[in-house]
């Protein structure tokens, strides 16, 4: 292993992890006869780099791959129907699943492409991407910042709720706040009502004030 003090501000290296852990799994495939059309809503619909092209591993064949780049190729034909076994042209570059990821990013920049497909015994079994390799790497994100206070009113046990009246001459209505429930002393509070004693769970709305009667 690395010394620490040569790895990234994240933390980890790409030593560190094995290509099992980051590789994208199962492998999407298709057939050999399926439409280039339909290949190209494989990769938007799954937001993948390659498609595994099946049929091409019988003896004497060759396991083949369609790339971002074969298809952007194949797009100019002008012809959405050609097969994926016409336009498979890309021989994959393969790393064994228990390799470093280190191994597989050395294949991805010694072969110029921006994916490895990861096999095991022999038979596709996921696909690492740069974007995989690039997430190692990151750093790690900061902690979430505080979220701001609370707005609205904010009481205390013993201060005096007043809801002003809603219509000409109607009085206002005072209450003794007992508990206040949400965060940082703000709504809901449970109050004691001076004029009926009842005690209730509430939600003040613009027309209330809070007066300071404990000074806290």
């Amino acid at each position: 292993m690395r010394d620490p003090e040569t790895r990234p501000a994240g933390g980890a290296t790409l030593a560190d992890a094995r290509v099992a852990d980051v590789m994208g799994s199962p492998v999407v495939t298709c057939d050999p006869d399926l439409p280039l059309a339909d290949v190209a809503a494989l990769m938007a619909g799954h937001r993948i780099h390659a498609v595994v092209v099946l049929g091409d591993e019988a003896p004497g064949g060759r396991l083949r791959v369609i790339s971002e780049m074969d298809l952007v190729r194949a797009a100019t034909l002008d012809d959405a129907a050609v097969p994926a076994g016409r336009v498979a042209a890309t021989p994959p570059v393969t790393v064994g699943r228990d390799a470093p990821l280190e191994a597989a990013a050395r294949l991805m920049a010694q072969h110029d492409t921006a994916h490895v497909v990861v096999v095991d015994e022999g038979h596709p079994v996921g696909v690492v991407s740069a974007l995989d390799v690039a997430a190692r790497l990151a750093p790690e994100a900061p902690p979430p910042p505080e979220p701001p206070a609370p707005a609205g009113l904010r009481g205390a046990p013993g201060d005096r709720l007043v809801i002003h009246g809603h219509r000409l001459g109607e009085p206002s209505r005072d209450a003794e706040v007992l508990e206040a429930r949400g965060p940082e002393g703000t709504a809901p509070f449970l109050v004691r009502w001076e004029d009926s004693g009842h005690v209730t769970l509430l939600y003040p709305g613009s027309d209330a004030r809070i007066e300071r009667i404990t000074g806290g």
